[in-house]
């Protein structure tokens, strides 16, 4: 699915999707509007475009609403509110640093924060997601041992793309994702239709048994 679908928030939306988008016409790459952040800050900034927005992504609205509509009422009710960390990635001070680390993709994410049941994965839970932080635990680190480092991470698919929830920093319409070559900072425009991973969290009353492996997988009890 698109991320934000053609004419919905962007230049062809008259204006409905507000400033931030106002100049693209490839959909938009803010998770939320900005009266549905924590705090709701008056504008969205990635630091190179600023501006309102004034809806939550089309993508944003379908999995918090036909998508979860559609769970069980028992898979509902183990799904909790959480604060997901929506910030642009790869701004002008993890640029200047050259070689980016998870902490950094963190700090970034943190600049805005969204409520809800339903989002996606972050970069900083891909680059997290390898079996050897000291060898993969960086940016360059990841791409100078692009192989071993894909086959170590249990998020990478083996073909395709699938979407993050992070925008990134050079104008309003890339939003980062994964792919096989592990390119997390290559967006794709919001408007194309990719793979879509849903992302929950579960309730801390739960109980678990199992070992997490593929012979024996955690089981809610």
């Amino acid at each position: 699915m698109p991320f934000d679908e053609q004419g919905y928030r962007d230049s062809g939306s008259n204006g409905a999707g507000g400033t931030y988008c106002a100049n693209s016409s490839d959909g938009c790459n803010a998770w939320a509007a900005t009266a549905n952040l924590v705090g709701s800050p008056a504008e969205f900034t990635n630091t190179t475009q600023s501006g309102t927005v004034l809806l939550d992504s089309s993508l944003n609205k379908y999995l918090n609403g036909e998508y979860y509509n559609s769970l069980s009422s028992e898979a509902q009710g183990l799904i909790v509110s959480h604060d997901w960390s929506v910030g642009a990635v790869f701004t002008a001070a993890s640029r200047e640093d050259g070689d980016i680390y998870p902490s950094e993709f963190v700090a970034e994410e943190n600049a805005y924060i969204w409520n809800g049941k339903v989002a996606l994965l972050s970069p900083s839970d891909a680059y997290l997601a390898t079996g050897n932080q000291n060898l993969c635990g960086t940016s360059n680190g990841y791409y100078d041992n692009m192989e071993t480092c894909s086959a170590l991470n249990y998020l990478i698919p083996d073909s395709g793309y699938y979407w993050l929830v992070s925008p990134l920093y050079y104008g309003s319409r890339y939003v980062s994702g994964v792919s096989p070559g592990v390119n997390f900072n290559n967006g794709y425009y919001a408007r194309l239709s990719q793979g879509v991973r849903p992302a929950v969290f579960l309730s801390s009353s739960l109980s678990f048994s199992g070992s997490g492996t593929q012979s024996d997988p955690y089981r809610i009890n």
